[in-house]
């Protein structure tokens, strides 16, 4: 079930579809697709209403289902400025043609996040880094998605943390089993950026 949904509130086959995404990507926002929109729900709406500074409205008379939502032509600014914030954001969009009173098929088609985004106006080019400790040492993999730039390695984990913290990633992967080990070691503006993986990812 979606975190922050009354339990006495009415879920459409709309709502169901957008509550099925929703648990899919706990961790993003969902921008779900409505014709010339993409809008958000409960607290996704609220949270973004704050960042964004938008309109939070209700889908219902009872106000106990939060709106909020973005002109999809404009997305790619809502976007940049969510990102800006450490944001994740999932798009789910429309992959058909409205056909009257049928249910509009959706798909989230791309994960925006502050280590892959790339803006068009070239202000940020994503940093994605990953590390995962070793003894005493740490391996390290750093990628520019937007130009492809990547180098990865392993060093002395003193070394390798002055190199990762110098490239600033948005995102920094980390083994799930070490993500409480990491938090206490790093500095904070790099451990608040760990996303912890499965530890079979970085074999």
């Amino acid at each position: 079930m979606v975190k922050g949904i009354p339990e006495d509130v009415k879920i459409t086959p709309m709502l169901e579809q957008y509550c099925y995404w929703k648990e899919r990507y706990p961790d993003c926002l969902l921008f779900f697709r409505m014709g010339d929109f993409f809008e958000m729900f409960f607290e996704d709406a609220e949270k973004a209403s704050r960042i964004l500074d938008i309109t939070l409205t209700a889908r219902d008379t009872e106000k106990k289902i939060p709106m909020a939502g973005v002109p999809y032509h404009a997305a790619e600014n809502y976007l940049s400025r969510l990102v800006d914030a450490g944001c994740r954001v999932a798009i789910c969009d429309q992959v058909e043609e409205p056909e009257g009173k049928k249910l509009v098929d959706r798909q989230v088609i791309r994960v925006v996040t502050p280590g892959t985004y790339a803006s068009s106006d070239g202000a940020s080019d994503g940093r994605l880094g990953a590390l995962a400790p070793r003894g005493d040492f740490m391996a390290f993999a750093l990628l520019v998605p937007c130009t492809g730039d990547f180098e990865a390695g392993v060093l002395p984990q003193k070394e390798a943390l002055t190199l990762i913290r110098s490239f600033e990633p948005g995102d920094l992967l980390c083994p799930a089993s070490e993500e409480k080990s990491l938090v206490a070691s790093l500095d904070p503006s790099l451990a608040k950026k760990l996303i912890p993986r499965d530890r079979g990812d970085f074999d």
